[in-house]
C-alpha cells in the first residue's frame, strides 16, 4: 500500500500535473495540523518551573484549580514523607512562586529529601463545615521539581471534590482546553485517513485506465 501511495505521488509531483501541485497543499496541511496540535498538548503540561531546594533536595508542588471563591474556604494537603507526616496550606494571593494572585490556581510546596512516590490528600474546609477529605492518591515523581495538579468542584450542597488533571486552569476553561485538543487530534487523524484514501483511490483509477496491474509493494 506505501509502494502504490509513494509510486503515485512521485508520478504526480511533475510541474506538468495539477496533482502535484494538490499533493503538496495537502502535505502542507497536515504537517501544520499536526503541529499545531503537538504544540497544544506541549502548551498543556508547559506549566511554570523554577528552581529545586538544592542539591538533594526535592520540591513537589502541589496546584488546586477551582472557581469557587467562599469566603474563608481553607485547602490543605497532606503527606507522609520518609516516614514524616507533612502538612502545606495552598493559598491564591501569590505568595508561592510562580502563582498569580486570585487566578483560581491555588499553590503550595512540599520539600524534603528525594523520594519516588508520594501519597497525597487534600482537605478542604468549607465556611460553617467540618474539614473533608476532597481528593488525592499516591503519586509517583519523575524530577527534582514535580508539579501535582487537581481540579476542584463544588456541588449545590456544598461538598467539594477533586479530579487528576495535566495542568490547572479553571475548572471549565480546562475541560474545554482538553476537549478541544482531543477534537483537534480525531480531525486530523481522520483527515490524514481520507487522504490516504483518495490517493488509493486516484492509483487505482488510473492503474486501471492503463490496463496495467498494480504494483505488488514488496
Amino acid at each position: 500500500m506505501l509502494a502504490r501511495i509513494g509510486g503515485l505521488v512521485r508520478m504526480r509531483d511533475k510541474p506538468d500535473s495539477d496533482y502535484g501541485s494538490v499533493i503538496r497543499v495537502w502535505n502542507l496541511l497536515l504537517v501544520l495540523g499536526l503541529l499545531i496540535v503537538s504544540g497544544g498538548a506541549f502548551g498543556a503540561n508547559a506549566v511554570s518551573s523554577w528552581d529545586g531546594g538544592g542539591a538533594g533536595m526535592q520540591v513537589v508542588r502541589v496546584e488546586v484549580a477551582t472557581q469557587e471563591r467562599s469566603p474563608n474556604m481553607k485547602i490543605v494537603a497532606r503527606t507522609m514523607w520518609l516516614g514524616d507526616e507533612m502538612t502545606v496550606e495552598l493559598s491564591d494571593n501569590g505568595t508561592v512562586f510562580g502563582d498569580h494572585a486570585s487566578d483560581g490556581v491555588w499553590v503550595a510546596e512540599f520539600r524534603g529529601a528525594a523520594v519516588r512516590e508520594l501519597p497525597i490528600r487534600f482537605w478542604v474546609t468549607m465556611p460553617g463545615q467540618e474539614a473533608i477529605m476532597a481528593g488525592g492518591g499516591v503519586e509517583p515523581l519523575q524530577q527534582d521539581t514535580d508539579i501535582i495538579s487537581y481540579v476542584m468542584e463544588v456541588s449545590p450542597l456544598g461538598t467539594p471534590s477533586m479530579y487528576r488533571v495535566a495542568a490547572t486552569l479553571p475548572g471549565p476553561t480546562l475541560r474545554m482546553a482538553e476537549a478541544a485538543g482531543i477534537a483537534a487530534l480525531l480531525g486530523w487523524i481522520a483527515l490524514a485517513f481520507g487522504y490516504v484514501a483518495w490517493l488509493t483511490k486516484v492509483a487505482m483509477r488510473e492503474r486501471s485506465e492503463v490496463g496495467g496491474p498494480l504494483p505488488d509493494g514488496d
